[in-house]
């Protein structure tokens, strides 16, 4: 599959995961009636997104774009067993990658799962920035919020099965290229102007 067309399919996805993220719903225990909706962790995170991305140097259009797919994509496959209807989308992707599956037998916390994920994959992308204090204070926020209402093994259970799916996605996201693209800027004289030039080096 050629990068354009990766990039493509991933926008579609973040739009597609938070959509669906802002409908799916808490569920203590797989397939089961939901209780709450996670939309409120969902948007948290979309916004948390954005400050990073707005802060973050050499975040070119190019790669907040790619960014934006792949945690959109984790978003959507964090919380996609919570609902009967819906799939995972990984194999319409790739076919060399397999992604964690919950325990149908065992209850999840669908927003546990979800908040470690995006903690996961928002660090992993921007860790050069050497700033990710508020991503870890916002995954803490809502992993007390929720840690509390319910057993110690349920929340394990929930934050592994995040944290697992958003770890097999950034590994095979390296596979795109996407993680040697260098953000340069440059001066350069042209006709006795300085101009700042912008580009990726491959």
């Amino acid at each position: 599959m050629s990068p354009l067309i990766r990039l493509s399919i991933f926008i579609i996805c973040f739009f597609w995961g938070y959509g669906y993220s802002v409908q799916a719903q808490s569920t203590i225990g797989v397939n089961q009636n939901p209780k709450s909706s996670v939309d409120p962790i969902a948007t948290t995170w979309a916004d948390m997104t954005v400050r990073i991305m707005t802060k973050a140097p050499k975040n070119t259009p190019t790669y907040g774009s790619r960014a934006i797919g792949y945690l959109g994509l984790t978003m959507y496959e964090t919380v996609v067993y919570a609902s009967r209807k819906h799939r995972s989308v990984i194999r319409i992707l790739s076919d060399t990658i397999s992604l964690p599956k919950p325990d149908f037998k065992k209850s999840y916390c669908w927003e546990l799962a979800l908040n470690a994920g995006q903690a996961y994959m928002l660090k992993a992308l921007y860790a050069y920035t050497d700033k990710t204090e508020p991503i870890d204070s916002l995954a803490n926020a809502i992993h007390q919020q929720y840690a509390a209402q319910l057993s110690p093994e349920v929340v394990e259970r929930s934050e592994q099965f995040g944290r697992a799916v958003a770890t097999k996605i950034y590994e095979w996201s390296k596979s795109d290229g996407g993680m040697k693209a260098i953000y340069a800027i440059s001066l350069k004289t042209m006709s006795g102007l300085r101009v700042l030039a912008y580009g990726f080096l491959l």
